[in-house]
């Protein structure tokens, strides 16, 4: 007999007979040719069913692990009751614990199958629920029913899912680390996406010839000992293929003839904020120091804000003295640096900083806490550095797939979370699948990725009101205008690089990002152009259709303009172009008014006074680009990380990520 504890897969087809000494556990994801001979041998034999409509399925209780609570399967055999009476090998997993039973692809041979943590969910068999409860009371032997779909008739329970340790909501690449890391711990972990694909504002969509990045358009953390490269490295994986950008930026002001230019190389960098701003030194050398010391700080993996001793403790452990040093600068503002260094009345330098600050922050510089800004305004530079992905920024979502897949994780695409209620000990969570089905899962955790303002309706009543008090008084988000566009690359400047920033009026300040020869993004001679807009997001929604229309083909000219002016694009030389509003990011994202980037960073919301990934709610956490350090890919990676390691602390277990 072959036998195989919880979460272990055991395959075995209808009257095999297996000689005692060849018994043995298979993995999930251990290939075929590893089961013993005999099992082999009489799997090739089987044939796939024509027609299979139900299936009985007997086992029995095995004795051998049950003071620990679990189930051994000592054998099982299945029973064909369709047309021809032929037997079925089954890919068979239980979980007595979890009440929860899954089941390989549709019928087929043994040699076909797959481990149920290896198959797509939309074509596994359901379990039907209401017949399968009065049958498990039965103490001696268990014989269950099960119901193939085929495409004549779909089963009523097919939205259906199981339970599981952690329900992860939200694909975008704070989910995906989340779940990834979740998973490789041994927990199992169903990852819950709205959309069609993963990715959320770092994915990309498609227009004929050419891959448009949603919203986020580089990455940081790529470095060595960066939250990228520690992640990949503790996964098994390779890293994305990236280049560094050099330079990181350049920053078109008004009325200037040439921009500024953000090498890569840190005395670069400094020969050229001297010659753009002379008598600065004083305020630049004190950003450097702060993000060394922020630097040193994050990089020991502090716990902010804490919420628990063990939360205490971790923050405690990464001060340090030149952190205790800085942690008098914990209200003051980036425009508080420039007073004390007496450069409070370059209006030159306060534009540009204000250029950088709102791009990463979503706060000018009298706005920005100081702490952060600082390490914003070095992310440029060697030895972090920004980075251009090749082939598109779903390549990063790609690959935490597949880690999340390697970890025995399961994505489920297309399921849209509506309700999400505290039940006993855990979680049930409710939504509907593709915009139709209804599912339900319960969970013992939840780990939300999704802007803290969609918790109000997900929870309702079960939000403690101080929480919903301080949620409600967060200020808006922005969100984006977004130009997607095609052209020629013979008629793109070369001394830019591949991201710039303008000075512009109406609709507002251009960041633009070029695609690089080669990189997937565009066929060859040519290149995509995005250029994205901060906007109030409110004002978007609820207008008659012929004003929104007339407004967005005033934000489309706008944005034409000042590539024109920085770029020198003309209208007719777009091979394509179309425009994206705060509504196209709602329905893309999910987020309420299609806002872009989390809380912005003022000294009230940053660092210890932000939102806190540990909740009121037991078993209810969050990360995300709301939650500290922040937005962008290397700041929603670390709140993953963290809220994980306080996720596994909470069960008594630590998480460290591989050397």
């Amino acid at each position: 007999m072959l036998w195989a504890r919880a979460d272990e897969v055991a395959l075995l087809p209808a009257e095999a007979s297996i000689a005692a000494g060849q018994t043995g556990a298979v993995q999930p994801g251990e290939a075929l040719a590893q089961l013993p001979p005999a099992l082999l041998a009489a799997a090739a034999q089987l044939q796939p069913a024509q027609q299979q409509h139900g299936l009985t399925l007997q086992f029995r209780q095995g004795q051998r692990f049950r003071n620990r609570g679990k189930c051994c399967l000592r054998w099982f055999q299945p029973r064909a009751r369709a047309q021809g009476g032929q037997a079925i090998g089954l890919c068979f997993q239980y979980r007595q614990q979890r009440g929860a039973i899954g089941f390989g692809k549709k019928p087929a041979s043994i040699a076909q199958l797959q481990p149920p943590g290896a198959v797509d969910a939309a074509a596994a068999h359901r379990l039907h629920r209401r017949q399968l409860q009065p049958l498990l009371r039965q103490p001696a032997r268990h014989h269950l029913l099960l119901h193939g779909h085929s495409r004549r008739a779909r089963c009523q329970h097919a939205g259906m899912l199981s339970r599981c340790d952690v329900a992860v909501v939200g694909g975008g690449v704070a989910g995906l680390t989340a779940a990834a890391l979740l998973a490789a711990e041994g927990l199992q972990v169903e990852l819950l996406e709205a959309h069609s694909q993963t990715g959320g504002c770092a994915g990309t969509f498609r227009r004929g010839p050419y891959t448009f990045d949603v919203g986020a358009t580089q990455v940081a953390g790529f470095e060595p000992g960066g939250i990228h490269q520690r992640l990949f490295r503790h996964f098994g994986l390779p890293l994305p293929q990236a280049t560094p950008l050099d330079p990181g930026c350049s920053v078109q002001l008004a009325g200037d003839a040439a921009p500024i230019a953000l090498w890569r190389d840190p005395a670069h960098w400094q020969q050229e904020r001297q010659r753009q701003f002379p008598g600065s030194e004083r305020f630049w050398q004190l950003c450097a120091w702060l993000h060394q010391s922020n630097w040193a700080f994050a990089g020991r993996d502090p716990v902010l804000p804490p919420r628990s001793l063990w939360d205490l403790r971790q923050l405690l452990g990464a001060v340090g003295p030149a952190s205790l040093a800085s942690g008098v600068l914990l209200g003051a503002t980036v425009a508080d640096l420039l007073s004390l260094c007496g450069c409070g009345g370059d209006q030159r330098l306060w534009r540009f900083l204000n250029l950088q600050l709102k791009l990463y922050s979503q706060e000018p510089a009298d706005r920005t806490a100081a702490l952060y800004g600082a390490t914003v305004l070095a992310m440029a530079q060697a030895p972090l550095g920004l980075w251009h992905l090749q082939g598109s920024m779903q390549r990063l979502s790609t690959a935490l797939e597949q880690a999340l897949a390697q970890a025995g994780g399961r994505l489920r695409l297309r399921h849209r979370l509506q309700r999400l209620k505290p039940v006993g000990s855990g979680w049930k969570l409710e939504g509907v699948v593709a915009g139709q089905r209804p599912f339900v899962l319960e969970a013992e955790q939840v780990l939300s990725t999704l802007p803290p303002q969609l918790l109000l309706d997900l929870l309702g009543e079960s939000l403690p009101q101080s929480y919903r008090q301080r949620i409600d008084a967060f200020p808006d988000p922005s969100g984006a205008l977004v130009l997607y566009g095609a052209v020629p690359r013979v008629c793109l400047p070369s001394h830019l690089g591949l991201h710039a920033q303008l000075e512009w009026g109406d609709p507002g300040n251009l960041f633009v990002s070029i695609s690089a020869e080669g990189d997937g993004r565009a066929p060859a001679g040519q290149a995509t152009v995005i250029a994205s807009v901060f906007t109030a997001a409110r004002p978007w929604f609820g207008l008659p259709e012929p004003a929104y229309q007339e407004r967005k083909q005033q934000a489309l000219a706008g944005i034409q303009a000042g590539l024109q002016q920085l770029l020198g694009l003309r209208p007719e030389q777009f091979l394509h172009v179309e425009l994206a509003t705060p509504r196209g990011f709602a329905g893309w994202t999910g987020r309420p008014f299609g806002f872009v980037g989390g809380l912005g960073q003022h000294p009230s919301r940053f660092g210890p006074f932000g939102l806190a990934s540990r909740t009121p709610l037991s078993g209810l956490w969050l990360c995300g680009d709301a939650i500290y350090p922040g937005e962008g890919t290397a700041g929603v990676s670390l709140s993953a990380f963290t809220a994980c390691r306080q996720l596994l602390a909470a069960n008594g277990r630590a998480l460290q990520l591989r050397a």
